[in-house]
């Protein structure tokens, strides 16, 4: 999946990747099972992505963004738990 973004977001998620376990930025041998945590990964980032950009372009509504702050951020730990097996 192709998602268009800007320069300035791409420069977040990369950012971001640099979190990411060693192993599942140089996955030299394509173990299916690095590369699921990898898109483990890439989902909890993307999920802390539009949760930020959505309170950029709707800063009217803070108690929605407590919400999609919390849901992020549980979505994003769960997928981390579950990619760092």
């Amino acid at each position: 999946m192709t998602v268009t973004i800007s320069a300035n977001d791409h420069k977040e998620l990369s950012f971001r990747q640099y979190r990411w376990p060693e192993a599942v930025l140089r996955n030299s041998e394509r173990d299916q099972l690095i590369v699921a945590a990898a898109m483990a990964l890439c989902t909890a980032d993307m999920l802390i992505y539009f949760a930020n950009r959505l309170k950029r372009q709707a800063p009217e509504f803070t108690e929605f963004h407590v919400f999609i702050d919390t849901v992020a951020s549980i979505l994003a730990d769960f997928l981390y738990q579950a990619a760092f097996f």
